[in-house]
């Protein structure tokens, strides 16, 4: 039967997958790799890629992320695409004192965009 390990459980495996290995340069094999962490604790354990990249996000350790350009406006986003945090919006101000929104950030990981969405497709890890 699968057991979903606790969060302080997949940070620990976490922090000891980087610690041996520096540098992970895809999400599948860093699933891998910390899965494989988890089951030496107990054999049941199971991580989804999702559930593994939102928690690395909330930790800072995604060390560089590839984006897609897609056609659709950011303006109906709520959510972070990493981590799953809330965005705010980036905002300027106009010469006639008008404010305009340039774009969304999530100041949980870093993730930017402007008024084009930008889908991540490709991420790394590491330790800042």
């Amino acid at each position: 039967m699968r057991k979903i390990p606790t969060e302080d459980a997949v940070k620990k495996a976490i922090e000891e997958v980087l610690r041996e290995h520096g540098e992970v340069s895809t999400l599948t094999r860093f699933r891998k790799l910390v899965l494989a962490k988890l089951k030496e604790e107990d054999e049941d354990f199971s991580l989804s890629a999702t559930r593994l990249r939102k928690i690395a996000g909330r930790m800072g350790i995604i060390a560089e992320i590839h984006y897609r350009q897609s056609e659709e406006t950011s303006e109906n986003m709520e959510k972070c695409p990493v981590c799953s945090s809330p965005l705010r919006f980036l905002l300027n101000k106009r010469i006639d004192g008008g404010i305009v929104k340039i774009g969304l950030k999530c100041d949980v990981c870093g993730y930017s965009t402007g008024t084009k969405k930008k889908i991540p497709i490709k991420y790394s890890f590491a330790f800042k």
